[in-house]
C-alpha cells in the first residue's frame, strides 16, 4: 500500500507536529506505516506506506512525489519527467500512461499541490475544503480526521443513501462530512484555490467508433501492454482460473507475455468452474491445482457477523458494505497475481439492465439504481438529486448507464475496495488499465455490449480456446444463436455448463435464504438503537417491518449496507456495541442432484429427414427436390406427422428457442412449424415467421412458450417452390429453458 495526504492551509500555519500525523494515521488504520513528511507554513505533505521501509523515490527537500497503484513505467523515471515538464506536458504524459493509478506531487517553494486521477478512478483520491484549509488524500477517513479540530472523523448521514442503494458510494460522496471523491481523468491543482482540468477529451468523444481492424489492433496492443506492470518475468504468477471469460483471457495474455504461471481453482469437483478450468489448463499445458471446498459432516458453517462487518468496514474506511468479500489483512505480503476485476469496462457494464425508456430519462435511470426510496425519511435527498442531474449527461439510456458504471461502479466500488486490498498485496487488475479503458471507450455502445472485444482478444491469442465452454453465459453477441453458419459447431461446443448441486450456488450471505439465525443477528445489530445516525435518513419503523417479513434477495445489499454503516459509525465514535455471538448456519447438501439445468441445447440438424420421396437431403445437408407432386417437407425424427416422435422429453421446459438457418437460391415462401405431442398424439402446431437477409439466407429464430400438455415435439419445414435446386440446411437447433 502507498498513500498520501496533503494539507493546504489557507488562513493559518500548520500547528500539528509530524509525530502526531504518524500516530493518528497508524491508529485509525490499525497498522504501522513508513512516513515521508515535508512541510512549510502553508503546506504539509505526507507520503505513507506499509509496503516499503523507506522512501523508494528520489528525495528532494522541497518536492514530494506520491504515486499510488500500478504503473507500466519505472516510477523514478516518471518522477523525473513530471518534475522537468510543464503542466500541459505532464498532463499529456499521464494521459498516455498504462496502468491503474493515482498520482500527486507537491512543490513547497511554489506552494502547489498537483493531483492526477485515472480515467475511471482506479485509485480513489478524496478532497475536503472549507474556509481554512484544503485537504486531499487517498483515504477519506484520514482526510476527514484532519479536517476536524478534534482530529476525529465527522460523519454526514445525508451522504449514506447511495451506499444503502448499491453497497458502495455510487456518487461523489463518502460517509464523511464534506469529503468527496475527485473526478476521473482530471488534473487537480491546489494553489490558494482548487482548479480542475481534463487530462484529455476521452469522455467528450466516447462511444462513437466502429469495430475496425485498426480498433482491435489498438485494443490488443493496450491489453498486452497492461501486463507490463510486472516487469520481472521470472516471478511465478499465481492466476485464479474459473469457467468465465475474464480469467481465461488473463491466462492467455500471461502465456503470450512469457510469464511463469501456476493456476488454481477453488470449488467442489463437479462445479462448472472446476471442470472448465481443468479443461483449459490441460489444453494449455499449464500447472493447475484444485482446492476443494469442505463442509462439516452436518453441512453447517459458522459465521461471526460482527467480526465480518468490523473487519471489512474498517479496512475499507466505511466505503464498502460487509456483504462484499475483500481482503482484511493489513500486513503487506506481496504475492504476484493478476485478476479479472473490472472486465466489464470492455463489455458495456450493466448488461442485465433494460435499456428502454418508458418515462423521462431521470425515472429510467432511477429504476435500476434507486430501488428503496420508500424507506427514506426524505424523498428529496442528495442521491435522488444526483441521479436527476446525471440523467442529463446523455440522451441514450444505455450510454448513460455505462457512464454511470465507469464512473461509479468501477470508479467507486472497484476503486474503493482497492484501499483495503492494497494493504496486503499488489493485486494486478489489468482491465483497469488506463489505455485499455480509453480504447474500449472509443467503441460505440451497440458493439461494445456485444462482448466482441473479449471474443477478438481470445481469438487473436489462442482461437482453440473459443471451443471451450463457459460457466452459465455465452458471449453476448451469440446468446440468440451463432454469429454465422460457419461458427455453428464451435457455438455448440461453447454451450454453457451449469452447476447441478445446490451447494454450488449457495450463498450464506443471501437473506433470501430466510435463515432465522442470520436474520435474528441482523435484527439485533440494526434495531438495537433508534438513535443511530443511520436513522436520521432511514425510517426505523419501515426497516423493522422489513426485517420481520419474509425477505428476498432483492433487499440483500440494502440490509447489509444499513447494518454495515450502523456498525462502522458506532465503532468510529467508540460507542458501546453489543457483541453478536457466532452463529451456525445450515447449508444445502453438497450431493449432486438431478434437477434440470437452466438451459439445454439440442442440435436438430442431424435429425432432419424428408417426409417422403419428393425431397432429398444429402450428406452435406444440400436439399434436392425430386418429385413436384409430393409435399416437400423436411422434418425431424422418424415417422409421419401423426406419429409421436422420439424427441427429447419436454417435462419441466417452460419455453424454447427454435433457430434454423437455410441458404436458398430464392427466398420464396418456406414455412416452418413446431408440432407438439402428448404421450399419445399430436395436439398443437405453431408457425414461425421467416426472416430474410441479402445473402439468400432465410432464418427462423423465435422463442416459443411450451404448451401445458406438451411432452414431445418435432419441427417441419415446407417448401412451396421446388423449381430451384441450390438449397442447403446450414443448421437447426432448439434451446430448452427450464
Amino acid at each position: 500500500m502507498e498513500g498520501f495526504l496533503h494539507i493546504y492551509n489557507k488562513s493559518h500555519s500548520n500547528k500539528i507536529k509530524k509525530d502526531v500525523y504518524e500516530k493518528i494515521i497508524n491508529t485509525y488504520k490499525d497498522t504501522r506505516h513508513f512516513f515521508k513528511i515535508l512541510s512549510n507554513n502553508k503546506i504539509t505533505s505526507i507520503y505513507y506506506t506499509n509496503e516499503h521501509k523507506n522512501y523508494p523515490y528520489s528525495s528532494d527537500s522541497n518536492r514530494l512525489f506520491c504515486p499510488v497503484g500500478q504503473f507500466a513505467i519505472d516510477k523514478i523515471q516518471l518522477q523525473s519527467q513530471i518534475f522537468s515538464l510543464s503542466s500541459s506536458q505532464v498532463r499529456k504524459v499521464i494521459s498516455n500512461l498504462s496502468g491503474a493509478f493515482g498520482i500527486s506531487t507537491v512543490d513547497l517553494e511554489s506552494e502547489i499541490i498537483d493531483v492526477y486521477t485515472h480515467v475511471v478512478r482506479a485509485e480513489g483520491v478524496f478532497i475536503f475544503e472549507n474556509s481554512e484549509k484544503i485537504i486531499v488524500g487517498t483515504d477519506p477517513l484520514i482526510v476527514s480526521v484532519f479536517s476536524s479540530d478534534k482530529l476525529e472523523p465527522d460523519f454526514d448521514a445525508s451522504n449514506f443513501i447511495s451506499f444503502f442503494e448499491q453497497g458502495y458510494f455510487a456518487d461523489e460522496n463518502t460517509p464523511f462530512k464534506n469529503v468527496v471523491s475527485l473526478p476521473p481523468n482530471t488534473h487537480v491543482q491546489i494553489n490558494k484555490e482548487v482548479n480542475y482540468t481534463d487530462l484529455d477529451n476521452t469522455y467528450d468523444t466516447a462511444f462513437q467508433g466502429l469495430p475496425t481492424e485498426d480498433f482491435f489492433n489498438e485494443i490488443s496492443t493496450n491489453f498486452l501492454n497492461s501486463f507490463d506492470i510486472v516487469q520481472d518475468k521470472s516471478k511465478t504468477i499465481r492466476s485464479g482460473l474459473t469457467g468465465g471469460k475474464d480469467s481465461r483471457l488473463v491466462l492467455l495474455a500471461l502465456i503470450n507475455k512469457g510469464f511463469n504461471i501456476q493456476t488454481h481453482t477453488t470449488g467442489f469437483p463437479d462445479h462448472p468452474d472446476v471442470i472448465i478450468a481443468q479443461q483449459l489448463a490441460e489444453l494449455l499445458e499449464i500447472p493447475h491445482k484444485v482446492k476443494s471446498r469442505t463442509l462439516k459432516e452436518d453441512n453447517s458453517i459458522n459465521v461471526n457477523l460482527e467480526k465480518r462487518i468490523k473487519e471489512i468496514t474498517t479496512v475499507s474506511s466505511g466505503l464498502i458494505t460487509a456483504y462484499d468479500s475483500i481482503a482484511t489483512n493489513t500486513t503487506f505480503k506481496d504475492g504476484t497475481n493478476f485478476n479479472g476485476v473490472a472486465a466489464s469496462v470492455i463489455t458495456g457494464g450493466f448488461n442485465k439492465f433494460s435499456h428502454k425508456v418508458n418515462a423521462n430519462m431521470a425515472d429510467a435511470l432511477k429504476k435500476p439504481l434507486y430501488k428503496f426510496s420508500n424507506y427514506y425519511n426524505e424523498s428529496d435527498n442528495k442521491y435522488s438529486r444526483f441521479l436527476e442531474e446525471f440523467s442529463n449527461k446523455n440522451d441514450d439510456l444505455g450510454t448513460l448507464l455505462h457512464l454511470f458504471f465507469l464512473k461509479y461502479r468501477t470508479g467507486r466500488w472497484t476503486s474503493d475496495s482497492r484501499i483495503a486490498k492494497s494493504y496486503s498485496s499488489n493485486s494486478y487488475s489489468v482491465f483497469l488499465d488506463n489505455q485499455l479503458t480509453k480504447s474500449a471507450m472509443k467503441l460505440n455502445m451497440k458493439d461494445l455490449r456485444k462482448e466482441i472485444i473479449h471474443y477478438k482478444l481470445i481469438e487473436q491469442l489462442n482461437p482453440s480456446i473459443l471451443k471451450v465452454p463457459f460457466n452459465r453465459y455465452r458471449f453476448a453477441f451469440e446468446e440468440n444463436g451463432p454469429s454465422s453458419p460457419n461458427d455453428y459447431h464451435n457455438w455448440l461446443k461453447r454451450e454453457p455448463i451449469y452447476s447441478k448441486s445446490k451447494i454450488g450456488s449457495y450463498n450464506w450471505r443471501s437473506l433470501g435464504n430466510n435463515d432465522k439465525k442470520l436474520i435474528s443477528a441482523f435484527k439485533e445489530l440494526i434495531l438495537q438503537d433508534k438513535n443511530s445516525i443511520v436513522f436520521d435518513v432511514v425510517n426505523y419503523n419501515s426497516i423493522e417491518k422489513l426485517l420481520n417479513s419474509k425477505l428476498t434477495n432483492r433487499t440483500n445489499k440494502f440490509i447489509w449496507s444499513i447494518a454495515s454503516q450502523i456498525y462502522y459509525t458506532d465503532y468510529m465514535k467508540k460507542q458501546n456495541i453489543s457483541p453478536i455471538e457466532k452463529i451456525s448456519l445450515k447449508t444445502p447438501s453438497d450431493k449432486i442432484i438431478t434437477d434440470k439445468v437452466p438451459a439445454k441445447v439440442i442440435d436438430l440438424t442431424p435429425h432432419y429427414q424428408p417426409l417422403n420421396h419428393s425431397i432429398e437431403l444429402s450428406a452435406n445437408n444440400s436439399i434436392n427436390f425430386k418429385d413436384k407432386e409430393g409435399n416437400a417437407y423436411l422434418k425431424t425424427y422418424n415417422g409421419g406427422f401423426s406419429k409421436v416422435p422420439d424427441s427429447f422429453n419436454l417435462k419441466g421446459v417452460k419455453q424454447a428457442r427454435f433457430n434454423t438457418n437455410m441458404e436458398l437460391d430464392n427466398l420464396e415462401n418456406p414455412r416452418m412449424s413446431i408440432i407438439f405431442y402428448t404421450k399419445e398424439k399430436r395436439f398443437k402446431t405453431i408457425l414461425l415467421e421467416a426472416q430474410y437477409d441479402n445473402d439468400n439466407i432465410v432464418v427462423f429464430n423465435d422463442i416459443v412458450k411450451i404448451p401445458k400438455d406438451a411432452v414431445y415435439y418435432r419441427t417441419a419445414i415446407y417448401f412451396k417452390d421446388t423449381n430451384n435446386k441450390n438449397h442447403k440446411l446450414n443448421y437447426s437447433y432448439v434451446e430448452l429453458h427450464y
